[in-house]
């Protein structure tokens, strides 16, 4: 199973013939090629004390296989993803040994580690690369109290030329007994607009500054509405129960 996946290709791994790894006291790293091994005796052992590495990669997993030339590693980078064996080259560094949890890489004879990162530095580092305008959102839009906010104009503008929020929740037409009821909103993003201005999935959207709103057209400019005439109030209904909505631009 394992040669029929390397003739296939099936993990763009595209590994080098298996080398049995030099143990001497004499091994040097060696080549010059995408496929360089680096057979040195000074690798560090699983467990044991290593530099960590400063490399612009992530460690996203590694397969461990015996014998060790067949284990391989997952580097997330900004080229995409890489699937790499022991010996082989990846940014300036050669790839020196593939071991529980971490990576050993190889540089000019210095050995640094590159490590699996946990959950949390998982999450805290998709949240450091979010757009930086999102992460200041939630001071661009305060909660004055129920049911009340009041918006940025500068952020309000930015949002309406992006026109990112028409991607956050879908509008459908609402109905009961024959007639149009309002307009519903569907798969609302709590982290997106809609979301951080209190509405949520399934709410009916019926009134706006007293004026009834029966068409999507009519939903879908309430934003603008809100640019324009700096003060917005919002009837909606929430499984059957009527709430008032107070949007102000400052």
């Amino acid at each position: 199973m394992s040669s029929e996946i390397v003739a296939r290709n099936l993990f763009n791994a595209s590994p080098p013939q298996p080398v049995e790894p030099c143990r001497g006291p004499e091994c040097v790293e060696v080549g010059g090629g995408e496929a360089d091994q680096f057979i040195s005796t000074r690798i560090p052992s699983p467990g044991e004390a290593c530099k960590p590495s400063e490399v612009k990669l992530d460690l996203a997993g590694v397969m461990l296989a015996e014998p060790s030339t067949w284990s391989m590693a997952i580097f997330e980078g900004s080229e995409g993803d890489r699937m790499l064996r022991e010996g082989q080259r990846i940014a300036d560094y050669t790839l020196a040994a593939i071991q529980q949890r971490r990576v050993v890489l190889s540089q000019r004879g210095q050995f640094e580690c590159l490590r699996l990162k946990t959950r949390l530095e998982k999450a805290r580092a998709r949240a450091g690369r979010r757009d930086p305008r999102r992460r200041g959102a939630g001071q661009k839009i305060k909660h004055l109290g129920q049911n009340r906010y009041e918006i940025d104009a500068g952020f309000l503008e930015g949002e309406l030329k992006s026109k990112r929020h028409l991607k956050q929740a879908r509008l459908r037409p609402a109905r009961g007994r024959g007639r149009p009821q309002g307009v519903k909103l569907i798969g609302v993003q709590r982290g997106g607009l809609y979301g951080r201005l209190g509405l949520r999935s399934n709410d009916v959207i019926r009134a706006a500054n007293d004026q009834e709103i029966t068409k999507l057209a009519e939903a879908s400019r309430l934003l603008e509405r809100l640019r324009s005439q700096g003060r917005l109030v919002v009837e909606v209904t929430r499984r059957g129960r009527p709430l008032t909505f107070e949007y102000s631009v400052r």
